[in-house]
């Protein structure tokens, strides 16, 4: 729950880096392609999206954490003992 991840899930990652002997220079690459999901997206979607906003957040107020634990509550009515 919450918002994307803000990341592409699906591209080249792992970064890897070697030094060219003339010239010293470093070149970095990425030597790794990922695939966490089918598609290309703006980042992995959550399942249950809560948009986080600044009234929220002033007062303090975590909504995905509140999310989480109305759900633990209401699995648990009666409360664990």
């Amino acid at each position: 729950m919450g918002e994307p991840t803000g990341g592409n899930p699906v591209g080249y990652q792992d970064m890897d880096s070697f030094s060219l002997p003339n010239s010293g220079w470093t070149i970095t690459y990425s030597k790794r392609n990922y695939r966490f999901q089918d598609n290309y997206s703006e980042g992995v979607q959550p399942d249950v999206p809560i948009e986080i906003d600044w009234e929220s957040y002033r007062r303090g107020i975590d909504k995905p954490l509140a999310w989480v634990l109305a759900d633990i509550a209401s699995r648990n009515p009666g409360g664990a003992h």
